[in-house]
């Protein structure tokens, strides 16, 4: 086999490739989505895919589980796989899954529309930050997208809790936990799509926040083993991040979704420091009182949204500014 030596530069170029083509996927499928697909359509396609993608993640975590393991729940048991060809098969089997979305894609149509060169220049760069920022409908949904960013990152401190308000350690409530947080997801993704397609875009984006509000109400509020339903909650509510998106592709002029939605995900790293500002709250005040800080920012979130978007995302942008 390859060398000891090579194992850690071999993970470390895998995570760059990985993080590197998951951004110019992101952006080349959103672009595909909104010049290829209605706005109806696409919150059917939403709709379905946030649906049923939460279910997938449940079984590969516990498949995962299994192969590494070889014991699931103390229900099923196998035989595990021996190391290191553990680690090949997890990685090994994402590969076809792979190969299909990419036969997948290739066989979409995009309609022809006006194109224009890629920026190459810091100065073009700039350029498209400016227009970015001078669409008020994307400048109000990106305040909102990054307000309940903000709010959902909550959920550590939220952990920590479980250890005071049910009695016993947090990691033995892990698996439910994630269980609780898919399965919530799974079921809003099929609702959030009928919401988008039935009422308005704008109804997805106060749902997601609210749901999220909702988790971190419930939990400051309710004690024993049902506080673990604000995991559910806060998990329905993390789709903000696929229907904000949605939002701002529809505020978008056609040549300009793959660029927006890049500055979309640029901007959104600025909530790192979010969990900071927790931490300094849960250490001079106490956890709860980070959780007041989490409703207030979750609150801003759905007022600011509330008042000040349309139901229905309007493509203001103007290629020739």
């Amino acid at each position: 086999g390859a060398p000891r030596s090579w194992v850690i530069p071999a993970l470390v170029a895998h995570a760059a490739a990985i993080g590197v083509t998951n951004g110019v996927r992101q952006m080349c499928l959103w672009e595909l989505v909104g010049r290829g697909l209605s706005a109806e359509r696409r919150g059917r396609t939403l709709g379905w895919t946030f649906g049923l993608s939460p279910a997938f993640a449940v079984l590969g975590s516990c498949a995962s589980q299994l192969i590494l393991s070889g014991n699931f729940l103390d229900v099923i048991h196998v035989q595990p796989v021996p190391q290191p060809w553990k680690y090949v098969v997890l990685f090994g089997v994402t590969a076809p899954a792979m190969w299909l979305s990419a036969s997948l894609v290739a066989l979409a149509h995009v309609p022809h529309g006006p194109e224009v060169a890629p920026p190459t220049r810091m100065a073009d760069v700039l350029q498209g930050l400016r227009k970015y920022c001078l669409n008020p409908l994307i400048l109000i949904a990106v305040v909102g997208f990054l307000l309940t960013y903000s709010g959902t990152m909550i959920m550590n401190n939220l952990a920590l809790y479980a250890r005071e308000t049910i009695g016993e350690p947090p990691e033995k409530f892990a698996g439910l936990q994630l269980a609780l947080r898919f399965g919530f997801k799974c079921l809003a993704g099929f609702a959030l799509g009928w919401l988008v397609t039935r009422v308005h875009a704008k109804a997805s984006l106060l749902a997601t926040t609210a749901t999220c509000l909702a988790g971190v109400c419930w939990g400051l509020i309710v004690p024993g083993k049902w506080y673990l339903l604000s995991f559910g909650l806060l998990g329905a509510g993390e789709l903000f991040y696929v229907y904000y998106l949605n939002y701002i592709v529809g505020c978008s002029a056609p040549e300009r979704i793959r660029e927006n939605t890049a500055y979309t995900n640029l901007i959104g790293a600025t909530v790192g420091f979010i969990p900071l500002l927790f931490g300094v709250v849960s250490d001079r005040y106490g956890l709860r009182s980070s959780f007041g800080v989490a409703i207030a920012i979750l609150a801003a979130a759905i007022l600011i949204v509330g008042l000040w978007l349309p139901r229905q995302p309007l493509a203001r942008d103007n290629p020739a500014q």
